[in-house]
């Protein structure tokens, strides 16, 4: 990651792949091309950041809202078939009730929970965004 962060401060941009000898893109390597680099801090961002587990075999996305900022992802895959939108208004502290923003493709149950042990079931199935305030 340093050296993907040195080539990218040398170049402006990010690449196919990285030289594994030097601080360089690799060769051949496209620029302007996340491709298999991206797939780790993305999937860190909405798993770890975001809290947003998928397990698409049960149906169900668990999102642990631990964040107080506004935050969320929008084109979400979800299996092969379903693309979400997931987006959760700014809070002040871990206790408020978060209010949601929230459409899928298809029906998908979404297990949402926030503060000391607080946790809701949600199914989500419009494709217009809706909004959620949680009880």
């Amino acid at each position: 990651a340093e050296y993907m962060g040195k080539v990218f401060n040398q170049t402006n941009t990010v690449w196919e792949n990285y030289s594994p000898e030097n601080v360089a893109p690799g060769k051949p390597a496209k620029a302007d091309f996340v491709g298999w680099t991206g797939l780790v801090p993305i999937c860190v961002l909405f798993e770890y950041v975001f809290g947003i587990r998928p397990f698409a075999m049960k149906n169900e996305i668990v999102w642990d809202i631990r964040l107080l900022d506004k935050h969320g992802v929008d084109r979400y895959p979800f299996g092969t078939d379903c693309e979400l939108t997931l987006r959760c208004d700014k809070r002040n502290s871990s206790e408020e009730t978060p209010v949601l923003h929230l459409s899928s493709t298809r029906v998908v149950n979404i297990n949402i929970r926030w503060g000391e042990n607080k946790q809701q079931v949600l199914s989500v199935s419009n494709t217009e965004l809706q909004t959620f305030k949680l009880t």
